[in-house]
């Protein structure tokens, strides 16, 4: 099964609504996507049906721009990760961060 790449590139972000722009666009998320930490897990999750590889780039950007929300996101993505072992084993999701890039395991 061929995966399905995004990339999320967060260099200059400004801050929440920002964030989710980025999100909405680089994901390909629906118009009606909720701009909100609930929807951007629903959208995430509906995506475990087919192979997909999620590469996120310039996260101390969006630290910089909202530090607390930037943990959420990461938090997410960490439960995403096993959301998707536990279903199909088929996520791989990279964050790159001050030039440094670690794969969620």
């Amino acid at each position: 099964m061929e995966k399905e790449i995004y990339t999320v590139d967060f260099k200059n972000v400004k801050g929440y609504y920002d964030m989710h722009r980025i999100f909405k666009e680089s994901m390909e998320f629906p118009h009606y996507y909720g701009h909100n930490l609930d929807a951007l897990w629903d959208c995430l999750t509906d995506l475990w049906w087919h192979g997909v590889e999620i590469r996120i780039y310039h996260f101390e950007d969006l630290q910089k721009a909202d530090a607390q929300e930037a943990a959420m996101v990461y938090k997410i993505l960490c439960r995403l990760k096993h959301c998707y072992e536990d279903c199909v084993n088929t996520a791989s999701i990279f964050i790159e961060c001050n030039g440094v890039t670690e794969e969620i395991k």
